[in-house]
């Protein structure tokens, strides 16, 4: 790989790691107060706020990435 190569490159990874980070904390902020108003609600109970969270994570993990990848390109 040249210089070029590697700079883009470089570049590259950091829009898309950023892009994705950010995307990510902001639906699992939204999804992450759903989640405890309806264990509030009563609606889930308290032992499955976490796992259901995890679940989520990697849901949303899947959808983002490569949203994330496509939006780091374009950057």
């Amino acid at each position: 790989m040249n210089v070029l190569d590697r700079y883009l490159f470089k570049e590259f990874i950091a829009y898309w790691y950023g892009i994705t980070s950010i995307l990510l904390l902001i639906l699992l902020s939204q999804n992450l107060v759903l989640i405890l108003t309806e264990a509030i609600q009563g609606v889930v109970d308290s032992s499955v706020i976490v796992p259901l969270f995890i679940s989520n994570v990697f849901q949303f993990a899947v959808t983002l990435i490569p949203l994330g990848l496509f939006l780091g390109i374009m950057m």
